[in-house]
């Protein structure tokens, strides 16, 4: 039986990896199709999404309660999501039992039925998971949409109503059968599993899945775009989002991740305490990565009182400029010792080992060793975080700011204080001395 992970991809384009964990009694299936929301034609936004949810209602040889009954009496547990790259589906099951709950599977993504009932009632479902433009998706749209603006990404995953409501039957029976083909599928197994029996329980199981090339993938740019929303409530949002594509791959991505830990990345973060702790400013400051296929952003959001927005973003962006300029050995050991926590114990749960393989073939072409991952992390110094979190701030990101237009600080003064330029105010409006 192979150790660890093993990938091997068909001659029809299927991509198989396993991730050997003996002495676990779960085993987790992670099915990914290649194909998410920025695959959308415009007219037909949250159609990706909408076959997810119609993928659990019946096949040609299980209705919506055979398939409910059959995953039932397996004990397995089931989910699906959709992101902006990909669609997956997802099992958690006991290890004697996986091989008939990957057959289960495939049959559910090879051959939906998309009866006209069920995609009536699945549109009325989403329509309750919408949120009806919250806070939270009113602002990530609008700095998405100006990070890359025109461009398929500044769409929302579930759609719009009015796209979802247009959606006929026959545009979801011609995006399955584009997208849901062999190039585009990955299936990733990670447990008590022997790789070879896997690749052969998938050729058989997937034995009717149109054979088809993977998925043109659109090529995203990002331009550092500015979007102010007014609006007359208390509350206040500024958020950054920096393109970080290019360093994929590279010891300064990795040094980036640091940074970004010790920045926002966690509930004792720099922001959390010169924000919170010291002044009393913020309930949270949070920072994430986001990845769309082997595009990488960095963002960082922040909400407060509208009245205390200029000292908010001014203690954000000089906290930046502090973690990069004046990084403590303290705080980068304090990182290492996360990162390396973080590593090992997601060896205890298959269903990250899973999802994570699927990750790395999606975002970097191949499953990345949690090894030679933990290795280069380690391989880190302090200046390393440094130097990546000064070449970080010299970017130009992305910027949203949304709360009371009078309470909001000029674009410019924000630019130039992450650069460390004293910015001050004459007659004609903002004048910049470096």
């Amino acid at each position: 039986m192979a150790q660890g992970i093993t990938q091997t991809t068909l001659d029809n384009g299927i991509v198989i990896a396993t991730d050997h964990a003996p002495h676990f009694n779960g085993v987790a299936i992670t099915l990914a199709f290649r194909v998410g929301s920025t695959q959308e034609p415009e007219d037909l936004c949250g159609i990706a999404h909408l076959i997810e949810h119609l993928a659990f209602r019946g096949t040609a040889q299980r209705d919506s309660q055979a398939l409910q009954k059959a995953f039932g009496r397996l004990g397995a547990e089931t989910n699906g999501r959709t992101d902006e790259d990909s669609t997956v589906y997802t099992a958690s099951i006991l290890k004697d039992d996986y091989i008939a709950t990957l057959r289960v599977m495939a049959d559910m993504v090879t051959a939906p039925l998309f009866a006209p009932d069920d995609i009536t009632l699945e549109k009325s479902i989403i329509e309750q998971e919408n949120c009806r433009g919250c806070p939270n998706c009113s602002a990530r749209e609008a700095l998405y949409g100006v990070a890359f603006p025109d461009q398929s990404l500044r769409h929302p995953v579930i759609g719009y109503e009015d796209t979802i409501e247009a959606i006929t039957r026959d545009d979801i029976v011609t995006f399955h059968r584009t997208h849901y083909v062999t190039g585009n599928l990955i299936v990733s197994i990670a447990g008590d599993v022997d790789h070879d029996d896997v690749v052969a329980e998938v050729q058989a199981a997937f034995a009717d899945l149109p054979v088809g090339a993977a998925s043109a993938r659109p090529t995203l740019t990002f331009a550092p775009g500015e979007i102010s929303i007014a609006s007359g409530g208390d509350q206040a949002s500024f958020s950054l989002l920096f393109d970080i594509t290019s360093m994929v791959g590279t010891q300064q991505h990795k040094a980036t991740v640091f940074y970004e830990d010790i920045l926002g990345g966690h509930g004792f973060s720099r922001l959390m305490d010169e924000l919170r702790e010291k002044r009393g400013l913020v309930y949270s400051a949070w920072t994430h990565f986001e990845w769309v296929g082997q595009n990488n952003m960095l963002q960082l959001q922040v909400w407060c009182e509208a009245r205390k927005m200029k000292e908010v973003c001014d203690v954000t962006l000089q906290t930046m400029r502090d973690v990069a300029q004046s990084l403590s050995q303290q705080d980068f050991e304090d990182a290492r010792n996360r990162c390396r926590s973080g590593l090992l114990m997601a060896a205890d749960n298959v269903e990250r080992r899973s999802g994570d393989m699927v990750h790395d073939i999606i975002s970097r072409g191949r499953v990345i060793e949690s090894d030679e991952e933990l290795a280069g992390y380690m391989a880190l110094s302090r200046d390393h975080v440094a130097a990546a979190g000064c070449a970080l701030i010299e970017q130009e990101p992305a910027i949203l700011l949304a709360g009371s237009l009078r309470a909001m600080p000029k674009f410019a003064h924000l630019r130039s204080t992450l650069r460390g330029e004293q910015v001050k105010t004459g007659p004609w409006g903002l004048l910049r001395a470096g």
